[in-house]
């Protein structure tokens, strides 16, 4: 028995998840997380630079 293709597309379109989903992260919500991502291995960085050496 087959499956008229409107149905299986339309079953299909149903099961996606919304493209928003999909999509992931926006292009800016990426830049945003990589500078906030810089800033915290700065912060390490200089933090074990201040640290003395024993």
């Amino acid at each position: 028995m087959t499956i008229p293709t409107q149905q299986v597309t339309a079953e299909r379109a149903e099961q996606a998840p919304d493209l928003e989903e999909r999509q992931g992260p926006t292009l800016e919500e990426r830049l945003l997380r990589a500078e906030a991502r810089i800033e915290r291995l700065r912060a390490a960085a200089l933090g074990a630079a201040a640290e003395p050496i024993e």
